[in-house]
């Protein structure tokens, strides 16, 4: 009743409590509702994540018909393709609340089964996120027999990189015999993101050729090519790449590598296993200052990837970003707006307050636990102060409500920690924090 017949705000928050808890016994309700977008991605997504969740045959076939669609967002058809892709082995965490719950194995032919019907659509027409996501899905489900179309849409000049990728990356997955010629034919693309996949590939059929090219890349590349090279270099075979890493590991002792590419330098470096790259690694930490807070994680501060931190911050449960949040009012009132944060702050802070939450708390923000006189007890975040009043935004059933208290009715008062939790470096990767960084850094 209450996903139904209630108002949307209520229907979202009973969305997210049957997904997020879970709810089981109201899980097949939920998942009714794919057929219905509500307009909201994330009501709309956890309908989708209902059907996987469920894992019948008719619920497959929902996903399918939800990727079909025109008037579903790119994003909500995208996680349906997710979820066919992933149908035989489910992750172990739900991937809208990053908590751990276990599902077992799907059967993979009911995937292919409710796939196959809209295969080539999804393929051919469409927005370009959910194309990629259909190519990630056939590909996931062995659709071999397209590999001849893959080939076109890898060579295609005039499609979105992303779909070229996705299909080059396919042809891979297959282990296509054209996958070098196809290869040849991206590599002269215009597009610095497509030439960055085909030195990753290259790699495989070509390991001497491809160290050339990294080399070069490295020299002239874009920022993005340099960084898309040393993360090739760092698993490319053979002692050619290990030379290469060595000499921009030497320019990194003596300060010459640009702070974009020094993290993407130390994980491809960290991943060889030659004895002079290990030594070398070594002189470089130890001429790091041993009280340096941001030790580890000060090669993060640079280089990040704007539109993946925006998805981290916009999307990913798990982080919590959006839930306290506002960016230019959109988001939640428990932090402060971070619109323009780099304009009041630099990028320490903002790593700072990513690592070390409670190391400075934002003004109009501190936490506080407040007991008054008469018993109650408000734990909350001190939005003003007076002499004589004080008011809190404190939790009421999960709602924040504003309440001003009387100085002179306080029996004690106690400073809390930040409302943002400490523990994000577990939760998020390096590379996430720092897309995260570079996200908020770019905020006007």
């Amino acid at each position: 009743g209450f996903l139904k017949d209630s108002e949307p705000l209520v229907a979202q928050e009973a969305a997210r409590a049957i997904n997020d808890e879970p709810i089981p016994a109201a899980m097949p309700a939920l998942a009714a509702l794919i057929d219905t977008s509500m307009k909201d991605d994330m009501f709309d997504w956890r309908a989708v994540n209902a059907n996987f969740r469920l894992g019948g045959e008719q619920n497959a076939k929902a996903l399918a018909a939800c990727a079909a669609r025109a008037d579903v967002s790119e994003k909500v058809r995208s996680e349906a393709l997710h979820a066919l892709a992933t149908w035989a082995h489910p992750s172990q965490r739900d991937r809208i609340s990053g908590q751990f719950e276990p599902m077992p194995d799907h059967d993979a032919q009911v995937a292919v089964a409710a796939m196959t019907p809209v295969m080539n659509v999804l393929l051919t027409a469409g927005p370009a996120p959910v194309r990629a996501a259909a190519i990630e899905a056939v590909v996931k489900l062995n659709f071999t027999n397209t590999a001849p179309a893959l080939f076109d849409l890898a060579t295609n000049g005039t499609i979105p990189s992303v779909i070229r990728i996705a299909a080059l990356k396919g042809l891979n997955e297959f282990n296509s015999a054209r996958l070098p010629e196809a290869v040849k034919t991206a590599m002269a693309s215009g597009d610095k993101d497509v030439r960055i996949e085909c030195n990753r590939l290259l790699a495989k059929f070509s390991p001497d050729e491809a160290a050339s090219s990294l080399a070069a890349v490295l020299v002239n590349g874009s920022l993005t090519e340099k960084q898309g090279a040393l993360s090739v270099l760092g698993a490319l075979k053979g002692r050619d790449s290990d030379k290469i890493l060595e000499e921009w590991l030497d320019k990194l002792i003596a300060g010459q590598v640009p702070k974009e590419i020094q993290f993407d330098l130390l994980e491809a470096a960290s991943a060889r296993k030659a004895k002079p790259i290990k030594q070398k690694l070594q002189k470089y930490r130890s001429q790091r200052n041993k009280n340096d807070e941001f030790t580890g994680f000060r090669e993060i501060l640079y280089g990040g990837d704007a539109a993946a931190g925006k998805k981290i911050f916009m999307e990913r449960p798990a982080a919590g970003c959006l839930t306290c949040h506002k960016i230019n009012g959109q988001g939640g009132n428990v932090g402060p707006d971070l619109a323009g944060v780099l304009g009041r702050h630099n990028r320490e802070y903002i790593l700072e307050s990513i690592l070390f939450p409670n190391k400075q708390i934002a003004p109009g923000f501190e936490s506080v636990v407040v007991k008054t006189k008469g018993g109650d007890v408000y734990a909350g975040i001190v939005k003003s102060e007076t002499a004589n009043e004080l008011v809190v935004n404190y939790s009421d059933e999960g709602a924040y409500t504003l309440i001003t208290i009387k100085k002179s009715d306080i029996q004690s008062r106690q400073q809390g920690l930040s409302a943002m939790p400490e523990g994000l470096s577990k939760i998020l990767s390096k590379q996430d924090i720092r897309d995260l960084v570079e996200f908020l850094a770019s905020l006007k």
